[in-house]
């Protein structure tokens, strides 16, 4: 992806990223599949987003699974998904607002072949029931340029869910995502 111009008309090659977040998903969503340049990503502004952020991203993306990178396509959570043993769903808006603000830059080749730098929205909006009970939904769609990362990458952690799942720091998440990225490299 970092060496691809970003054209809304073209379609990349389904990368290793979508064909592994494929078959995580049919070997039962015990591991998600984070693509790498998500991981690398800075943030704009040099903002980080929390843990509780960090999380309910990374069960948004394993919840799409290989799909992520599919044009036009609207996902949906329970939010019994996502506040996982917590019983209140009273953090949940917070938690989609912050992602709502959460851009990331990374690198990119402009159309006249240069080095350039994309800089984007994770998500381009999302709709959230106001009921109480744990099967109310939460919808939601990546931004385009999001779609084709996911769609395009070709290096991916495979984050284990459990794990992921029962960090309190988010700078120790983000190690382990950095290692879970880079174990297993042969460069």
């Amino acid at each position: 992806m970092a060496n691809e111009v970003l054209d809304p008309d073209s379609e990349p090659e389904l990368g290793r990223t979508s064909r592994a977040a494929h078959r995580a998903t049919q070997e039962g969503g015990r591991v998600i599949i984070k693509p790498g340049e998500l991981i690398e990503a800075r943030y704009a502004k040099g903002l980080s987003p929390s843990l509780a952020a960090r999380k309910v991203l990374a069960l948004l993306i394993a919840k799409a699974g290989g799909e992520a990178g599919e044009a036009g396509r609207i996902y949906k959570i329970t939010k019994k998904e996502l506040r996982g043993t917590h019983n209140s769903h009273d953090r949940i808006s917070e938690i989609f607002d912050e992602l709502m603000d959460l851009k990331f830059v990374m690198r990119t080749i402009s159309e006249r072949g240069r080095e350039a730098t994309l800089t984007s929205a994770v998500m381009s909006w999302n709709i959230e029931e106001k009921s109480e009970d744990g099967m109310s939904i939460v919808e939601w769609q990546f931004s385009e340029p999001a779609q084709q990362m996911f769609r395009g990458s070709d290096y991916y952690a495979r984050i284990n869910k459990a794990a992921l799942l029962s960090f309190r720091s988010k700078y120790a998440l983000s190690l382990y995502e950095i290692g879970c990225l880079l174990v297993g490299r042969r460069d």
